[in-house]
């Protein structure tokens, strides 16, 4: 039998050739323009979100200044500005120097319990009330659960601060712009590093001093794995879904708190995202980091001097600032493990913690802190 002739591969055409020289170089140019466009616009995203910042504290220091100057004079501004009952009453809703409700969104295991104590040492000296309900909300009725929720705080006297575990309410959505009669509602908070805050969560619940009742009603399994033990299974096995206390149970818990009642709240993802950061940036006084947490009460001083004038020294005079649980062992961590959790489970709550770190490192600016 013969053997087949090999075919010999065609010279290319210099004419071909020069045509996907032209095409490589004009694709060049526009992946460099491309490029230039997606910094443009990252750095315009920045402009904005700065404006933003400094506009917000613009207005919380001026209504701080407005207190201040009511406080001296010892009367309401508006009764100085105008006469008549209505205009009176909507002018002490225009130029209110503080709102009547403040409420700290309190994360687990973001230095939340430190912050309720303090809540608590300030509240006699700065005359302020101290509500601390928790918030548990109905699964399956979980927006007509939070309407409930937001009548019951609104309906709180004057001067509460809120401080209890339970997600972001927006009042102006869930009730109408017109159940806002008062100053509208004001939150704080903070955030913590995702991954020392989802072991510390963990460590907490099986190994951390809980109450009897808690530990009745919630289980605590003391013979539980070490935290990096089970991560290390649950990437290696590609299981998510567990119990309450398992190690990932409580993974994007700030994404959620900060996201509050909608179906894209449920998990972590871009749209939680999105809407976990316009609520910090438009209804919240200041949110920090836990690993500056001396700074965001120096923040909260000045923004809402009414409520927490003194918070950064009595925290600097306390004995115990540091109330983290850890398992006894020592525990290796897997590098593989660590990359799980930062850039798949806890992919967006980093994305949230970057970009509150930035947006609080602006107003720690903008009131003047180191």
């Amino acid at each position: 039998a013969r053997s087949p002739v090999k075919k010999q591969p065609e010279e290319p055409d210099p004419a071909d050739l020069a045509l996907l020289e032209e095409l490589h170089a004009e694709l060049g140019e526009r992946d460099a323009t491309i490029e230039r466009l997606t910094r443009v616009l990252q750095r315009k995203q920045d402009e904005r979100d700065l404006l933003h910042s400094n506009f917000s504290q613009l207005v919380l220091q001026v209504q701080a200044l407005r207190g201040q100057v009511a406080e001296r004079l010892g009367v309401e501004l508006p009764e100085l500005l105008v006469g008549g009952a209505e205009g009176l009453r909507r002018l002490r809703v225009a130029l209110a120097g503080e709102p009547e409700l403040v409420l700290h969104l309190k994360v687990p295991k973001a230095a939340s319990t430190t912050v309720f104590d303090l809540i608590g040492t300030l509240a006699p000296k700065n005359k302020y009330r101290v509500n601390n309900r928790p918030q548990y909300l109905d699964a399956k009725h979980e927006t007509r659960s939070a309407r409930a929720y937001a009548r019951y705080f609104l309906a709180l006297k004057p001067r509460t601060v809120r401080s209890a575990h339970g997600v972001y309410l927006d009042f102006a959505r869930l009730l109408g712009p017109g159940a806002l009669r008062r100053t509208p509602p004001c939150y704080f908070g903070l955030v913590r590093e995702p991954t020392k805050r989802l072991r510390s969560h963990y460590d907490y619940l099986h190994w951390g001093p809980r109450s009897p009742w808690a530990r009745f009603w919630k289980g605590q399994d003391a013979g539980a794995p070490p935290f990096w033990d089970c991560v290390e299974r649950r990437r290696q096995s590609g299981k998510r879904e567990e119990s309450r206390g398992g190690c990932l149970y409580w993974a994007n818990a700030q994404l959620q708190y900060f996201c509050g009642v909608h179906r894209s709240c449920r998990e972590g993802s871009e749209a939680s995202l999105r809407r976990a950061l316009a609520h910090a940036r438009s209804a919240f006084a200041a949110v920090g980091v836990v690993e500056d947490l001396k700074g965001f009460l120096e923040v909260l001083e000045r923004v809402l001097p009414g409520y927490f004038a003194g918070i950064a020294g009595t925290y600097a005079r306390a004995t115990i600032h540091a109330r983290t649980t850890h398992h006894v062992e020592t525990e290796v961590v897997p590098p593989d493990a660590l990359d799980f959790l930062r850039t798949d489970v806890l992919k967006w709550e980093y994305a949230l913690y970057a970009a509150v770190e930035r947006d609080f490192r602006r107003q720690k600016r903008a009131c003047k802190l180191p």
